[in-house]
């Protein structure tokens, strides 16, 4: 009768089967150096080298979307890595700080990574969002990820860029509707309110048919990509729904979204924007 192995044993055999099959990645011709057995923690770990999706043939970082933003699926049919890819799908890894404090290979925030390369992803919707503004330039700095905005961006927006900041500058006294958001700078010439409803959220009406029937004043909160694109604050603020002006008191900005016109408007909208922003500034 055959002897059964003890629970130890299996384990035992377990991990140096692991063990064996981590060195022979990390030995393979198309895999050198890509990952390395730690026999402390009994874990084969994906090295920095590994970690870094721009590495020629590395199976285990990929990047998972393509110039256009659309999603990359890798195929187990794979004449070189589809057997490893049947186990382990590639990921868009990068070496970052831990949760722990030390630095190590982790997944990248691919939503962020996607936001800040391609500007047609910035949309909340299926709808296409940027399509004529620069890409800014995802870098690692720290062990984090950041997103910086680019001298091209700049250009393109025809204002000077900061090398100290990282930023675009407005000269003092150029009169354009403008706002920093990190190191993010949108301009747009026209005075205008961000106020699509597909930035807000909590809807709620404030006060039914505020200066006409059918136009009324809402309390909401902002999305968090109104947050970023706008600088608004997730606190709850009141305002319109865009979608409830006629056209000609409308625009679209270059992020696709309605906007109220401020400059050409009632005056009574602009007398309540010029209040709301004094009460707003002082909470």
């Amino acid at each position: 009768m055959a002897k059964v192995p003890t629970e130890e044993q299996l384990d035992e055999a377990h991990y140096y089967a692991l063990g064996k099959l981590c060195e022979r990645i990390g030995n393979d011709e198309y895999m050198q150096n890509l990952a390395q057995w730690d026999s402390a923690s009994k874990t084969c770990r994906i090295t920095e080298r590994g970690c870094d999706s721009t590495v020629n043939g590395n199976p285990f970082s990929k990047p998972l979307f393509d110039a256009s933003g659309n999603f990359v699926k890798y195929s187990p049919n794979n004449t070189r890595y589809g057997e490893l890819w049947k186990y382990i799908q590639p990921r868009d890894l990068v070496w970052k700080k831990l949760d722990n404090g030390t630095m190590g290979c982790g997944i990248s925030n691919f939503f962020y990574k996607r936001y800040c390369l391609v500007p047609e992803t910035r949309s909340t919707n299926s709808q296409r969002g940027v399509t004529n503004v620069k890409p800014f330039n995802f870098v690692m700095e720290n062990g984090e990820e950041t997103c910086k905005i680019t001298r091209e961006y700049c250009d393109d927006k025809g204002i000077s860029f900061s090398n100290e900041k990282g930023e675009c500058v407005i000269p003092v006294g150029q009169k354009v509707g403008e706002f920093f958001s990190g190191t993010t700078m949108v301009r747009d010439i026209r005075s205008g309110r961000a106020s699509d409803k597909r930035l807000k959220y909590d809807i709620k009406i404030y006060k039914p048919d505020y200066f006409e029937k059918g136009i009324h004043l809402y309390s909401f909160r902002w999305t968090e990509l109104a947050q970023h694109l706008y600088n608004k604050t997730n606190k709850r603020d009141i305002g319109f729904i865009a979608d409830e002006f006629p056209q000609d008191k409308v625009f679209i900005d270059e992020y696709g979204y309605k906007n109220i016109k401020t400059d050409d408007s009632d005056k009574r909208i602009k007398l309540f924007y010029k209040i709301k922003d004094i009460l707003y500034n002082i909470q």
